[in-house]
């Protein structure tokens, strides 16, 4: 008898629970929010974009997002990889004071070596002419596989100096902002 020749097997990996919704399992994207908030470290702010909502230690209950300034909150660095896919929606609600107001988005990934690509056009809102709007945006993305280590950059530049966005995850002074990225779910 002839001898067969060796392979290798891959390492049986343990079972894992995963809950989808039903929308996201018919349309293939599973959708993460992520809550934009401002951390104070003494006199400066960085501006992150996370998934809890509770807002802990470190991180300020009733942050702003002045108009007339640029914003750029990025998230934590992803510890497995994954494929945005979609469209992205950035909400907020804006309290105006000042001029009309809108905003441009840029979403970007942002490699585990600070490269950084769009994987979205600029896109513009609407222009808010009242006292308090909601604002919902639509953002295509860029399919963009996204390893291990990679970031999410949003690059907000708002206009209407004297209007404020309200950067709280939790809500207190109106809706929070908030960006929704759909990913693949591979079942």
């Amino acid at each position: 008898m002839a001898a067969l020749p060796s392979q290798a097997f891959p390492p049986v990996t343990p079972p894992a629970v995963a809950s989808y919704s039903f929308q996201n399992i018919i349309d293939g994207s599973g959708i993460v929010v992520f809550y934009v908030t401002g951390q104070a470290d003494n006199s400066t702010t960085t501006w992150r974009l996370l998934t809890d909502i509770l807002p802990t230690r470190g991180i300020a209950a009733n942050r702003v997002m002045d108009g007339g300034v640029t914003y750029t909150p990025e998230t934590n660095a992803f510890n497995t990889p994954r494929i945005a896919n979609g469209d992205a929606t950035i909400s907020m609600e804006l309290e105006k004071t000042g001029a009309n107001f809108s905003f441009t988005a840029t979403i970007a990934k942002v490699d585990k070596n600070a490269v950084v690509t769009n994987i979205s056009s600029t896109i513009t809102s609407d222009t808010a002419s009242v006292d308090a709007h909601a604002f919902n945006l639509k953002v295509p993305l860029t399919k963009t596989q996204f390893g291990k280590g990679d970031k999410i950059r949003v690059t907000l530049v708002m206009s209407g100096a004297g209007s404020k966005v309200w950067a709280d995850p939790v809500g207190t002074n109106g809706l929070p902002a908030k960006v929704l990225i759909p990913f693949d779910v591979r079942l």
